[in-house]
């Protein structure tokens, strides 16, 4: 999923949003609809950005933008397609807060496994112990 955000090379504002759509419904399991929402939503913010190229600060805060919207969105939605990605955003999460607070991955996998193994399914749970625990 969508943890860290790698700068993009500088680009319209336009090219940028499709590739983030693209990105998101390939790679990442979200909705097209809902990808495409988020791109929408963040076109209206930067608009003043139009079509020149943009910098990798300015490219990085417009994939972070667009991200935080598709977050937003899959969290608030009750539909059963974004049921995955919304488990995977909730165990990112606790994930962020447990390492913040010192537990290792093993202990932070172990706690997920008690605390929300019946709330989110079996692959999100499966890819979270594989990149917790190896």
């Amino acid at each position: 999923m969508h943890d860290s955000v790698p700068a993009p090379a500088p680009r319209s504002l336009r090219e940028l949003l499709e590739s983030l759509v693209d990105d998101a419904a390939s790679f990442h399991n979200v909705p097209v609809s809902v990808a495409r929402d988020a791109a929408s939503i963040t076109a209206r913010r930067f608009t003043t950005e139009g079509t020149k190229p943009l910098g990798r600060a300015m490219a990085s805060r417009v994939t972070a933008y667009c991200w935080g919207v598709i977050r937003r969105r899959s969290i608030r939605s009750r539909e059963p397609a974004l049921e995955e990605l919304r488990g995977h955003y909730l165990l990112s999460s606790v994930v962020e807060d447990l390492r913040g607070s010192g537990h290792s991955a093993h202990d932070i996998f172990r706690e997920i496994e008690e605390s929300f193994a019946t709330c989110v399914s079996p692959e999100t749970l499966a890819s979270f112990r594989t990149r917790l625990c190896g």
